[in-house]
């Protein structure tokens, strides 16, 4: 991926040497913020990554689908990403202090 973070634990899951599934831990959340920007790098090779949310940023997660649901619904096109999301061209962050989702002011895709 061409990135360097710190890795506090490595575990091994499982047995099965085919599909070893390896679960690491992150010193912080500014390195797991870095990897999953970063994970669609490894697209069209044999490894993923799959994000495990804290229970807060599940809880959030949850919310932006909810609400790509109905936006779908309505027939606008939505993409959901990390506590943010894009209805047609228009990007919103979600704003960990309202508890709700704030539309971008800048142009372009809103950072993290």
């Amino acid at each position: 991926m061409g990135i360097k973070v710190e890795i506090k634990v490595v575990e091994r899951i499982g047995i099965n040497k085919s599909k070893m599934i390896i679960k690491a831990k992150m010193n912080n959340m500014d390195n797991k913020r870095l990897v999953m920007k970063n994970k669609n790098k490894l697209k069209g090779t044999k490894y993923f990554i799959d994000p495990e949310f804290t229970n807060e940023e599940e809880k959030i997660q949850k919310k932006l689908r909810e609400v790509a649901r109905v936006e779908r619904d309505k027939g606008k096109q939505v993409k959901v990403a990390y506590q943010k999301m894009r209805i047609n061209s228009e990007w919103y962050k979600w704003d960990v202090q309202k508890q709700e989702l704030t539309k971008n002011e800048t142009n372009g895709r809103p950072k993290n």
